[in-house]
């Protein structure tokens, strides 16, 4: 998510290209859109470090990028850079600080998601919960109840602690 956040913003603010619009949307601005929608709607829990993995991520593109410049790589217009002045190695001192940038904000981005997937678990809890203590995630946890008779939200999805169940699991008496 992350990332699609990341590059929806660099994209409409630096990169945006002459392209019909419904493709420019379909491949800039729906995937960052259904990437939220995702985040609003499924238990999924996220975690401040789970920045680690856009960051791997990106670590791994910039080692392509520097390959791609090292190997002769250019775009269909020639250019070497495959962003030319932001991603361009011709250009050392501006690539580095367009890194630096894009790793500072999938932090900043992981702290809103985790912001706003915290504000979601408030929201849960406060309309479709049953109390017997908290899990790790703030969520009000009633193990002793059947899914279908008031269990927590993440157990009438098939989720407990943040991880898949089979519901028939749950259901069962032994």
């Amino acid at each position: 998510m992350n990332v699609s956040i990341l590059v929806t913003v660099i994209y409409w603010s630096l990169l945006r290209a002459p392209i019909p619009i419904l493709l420019d949307l379909t491949i800039h601005a729906f995937p960052c859109l259904l990437g939220f929608i995702d985040v609003l709607v499924t238990p999924i829990p996220v975690r401040l470090q789970h920045a680690v993995y856009p960051i791997a991520y990106g670590s791994l593109y910039v080692i392509f990028t520097v390959i791609y410049w090292a190997a002769g790589g250019t775009d269909p217009n020639g250019n070497t850079g495959i962003y030319p002045g932001l991603l361009d190695w011709e250009d050392p001192a501006t690539t580095c600080i367009t890194i630096a940038c894009s790793m500072v904000a999938v932090c900043v981005s992981q702290i809103i998601l985790w912001g706003i997937y915290k504000l979601k678990m408030v929201m849960v809890r406060r309309c479709c919960s049953s109390v017997d203590h908290q899990d790790e995630d703030g969520l009000d946890v009633n193990r002793n109840q059947e899914p279908d008779e008031g269990g927590t939200f993440y157990e009438n999805v098939g989720f407990q602690n943040g991880h898949d169940v089979n519901m028939s699991s749950l259901n069962s008496k032994d």
